[in-house]
């Protein structure tokens, strides 16, 4: 049985993450407009950096914080907790974390141009992977949905924290990046696809930590009821 304690500041924590986050995207847009060394470790449009390998972990202790929720729910025998929505939300972000460091996604996409007639696409080709992420997304979503009730609930301010992150998230993930698909990948427009890859990466790593403040709310929550019982 694991014991774990969030005896720390929360607030500074949240901020250190955020501070990083700005420092991360400040020098990849300060290198681009200023520096011109194009120091691939700060390129947040590449594999293998400093701020890929940072949402990684990111997303993979978002993943084990849903794991510790998970035990703790089926341990306490919620009647609301009747599908393991914190145990597919482990699994979800574990996938993500793993998507993140070796872009999953993008060679996924390739894979799928052999049935470009049945799934929809960007200029050229780009986003294949989107319809296949949403159908997942969103069924995920209906098998889960008497407990996503039964948390917002039970955990309201955490829960809804974790949704504005996730918002944040998909906006950078899935809105900015449609944008670039549709308008800024070609020579023309270098600048404008710079600040898109800087406002796109900032706004996943900041999601990602909003989402990280409401599944620790939640966790210490659900924590305190197991203790309780």
């Amino acid at each position: 049985m694991y014991t774990l304690n969030f005896q720390i500041d929360k607030r500074k924590i949240f901020l250190s993450l955020l501070s990083f986050e700005l420092l991360l995207t400040a020098v990849y847009l300060i290198d681009h407009f200023f520096w011109s060394f194009k120091i691939d470790a700060f390129d947040l449009d590449l594999e293998g950096t400093f701020a890929s390998w940072f949402s990684s972990v990111q997303l993979m202790t978002v993943s084990v914080i849903c794991l510790l929720i998970h035990q703790r729910k089926r341990a306490l025998a919620n009647p609301g907790y009747s599908k393991p929505l914190f145990l597919i939300a482990c699994l979800i972000f574990m996938f993500l974390s793993v998507d993140e460091s070796i872009q999953i996604h993008e060679k996924l996409n390739w894979k799928l141009l052999r049935y470009a007639d049945l799934l929809p696409s960007f200029k050229n080709n780009h986003g294949a992977w989107m319809l296949p992420y949403a159908t997942i997304f969103f069924g995920v979503l209906f098998y889960v949905r008497d407990s996503i009730f039964d948390v917002w609930k039970t955990h309201k301010t955490g829960f809804l924290r974790a949704l504005i992150g996730i918002a944040i998230f998909l906006t950078g993930a899935v809105l900015l990046e449609i944008i670039s698909y549709e308008y800024l990948r070609d020579n023309a427009h270098l600048n404008a696809f710079a600040i898109e890859v800087a406002c796109e990466e900032f706004l996943e790593m900041f999601g990602i930590t909003v989402v990280l403040s409401g599944l620790v709310l939640i966790h210490q929550d659900t924590e305190s009821s197991f203790r309780a019982t």
